[in-house]
């Protein structure tokens, strides 16, 4: 009767007391530790970059990707995945507001 209530050894009682000193510190960290937000401001240098250069650069990769897929593969789907990446690429530009 007496092992029923040790609570020191019980494995149930040292799960609940690690998630709780969890959710402690989850709780401590989110208070002592909040900042602003350091991506607040990136998404016109993000949609500049996209509409720039770095569309070419996905473009490239992807053809690359695709390239490399259907040499191991021998599927020619793979190969129509560039057109696919590109024209929801460009939707998601266009939803986004950015400019074409």
């Amino acid at each position: 009767m007496l092992e029923k209530w040790n609570l020191e050894f019980s494995k149930y009682f040292l799960l609940f007391s690690k998630l709780v000193f969890m959710a402690y510190l989850l709780l401590y960290g989110i208070h002592v530790f909040a900042a602003d937000d350091i991506l607040d401001g990136t998404a016109d240098g993000l949609i500049a970059t996209l509409n720039g250069e770095g569309k070419l650069y996905l473009y490239i990769a992807e053809g690359i990707i695709s390239i490399a897929a259907y040499i191991k593969t021998k599927n020619l789907l793979f190969l129509s995945g560039i057109v696919v990446v590109s024209v929801f690429f460009n939707i998601m530009m266009t939803v986004s507001g950015a400019k074409p």
